[in-house]
């Protein structure tokens, strides 16, 4: 069974049915001005700040997301650190026995991307998820309200 998606998620996709919507739906606090958690790496830190303010732009960061959004960056912070210790030491270590083993930053790396991936598909974040969201379309502007404005 797939698991439910929330109603705005719906609503961008052009899913939503209000027949078979809940009658009285949690309607979570949209997120203004998001600062990046003190917890994250480097790398981590950089993804956090690409994306969180898309994803306000747009208003799929609400208050209950900042916890899911904050594990993604982690794990992608977890993945990068493997990913440069891999760089530095190479694939294979030597043990204390002196024999070669795979360098087990190699499993550390592995398991975050894993994480990270499954994670990203719930934020839409990988082409294919992506392409089930479709955002609404701006309303066409009058010309002389645009001139009125500037």
């Amino acid at each position: 069974m797939n698991p439910s998606k929330p109603t705005a998620l719906k609503k961008l996709q052009g899913t939503y049915r209000k027949d078979r919507a809940p009658k009285n739906e949690l309607q979570p606090t949209i997120e203004v001005g998001l600062e990046a958690p003190s917890e994250l790496n480097e790398w981590g830190l950089k993804l956090w700040n690409d994306i969180a303010n898309e994803y306000l732009k747009v208003g799929l960061i609400t208050k209950l997301d900042i916890s899911s959004l904050m594990a993604v960056c982690m794990e992608w912070g977890v993945y990068c650190e493997a990913m440069d210790l891999l760089s530095a030491q190479g694939l294979q270590v030597t043990d204390e026995k002196g024999n070669l083993q795979t360098n087990p930053a190699r499993k550390i790396a592995s398991d975050a991307f894993k994480n990270y991936k499954s994670m990203c598909i719930e934020f839409g974040m990988t082409p294919a998820s992506r392409t089930k969201i479709e955002l609404p379309e701006k309303p066409k502007s009058n010309d002389l309200e645009d001139l009125l404005n500037d």
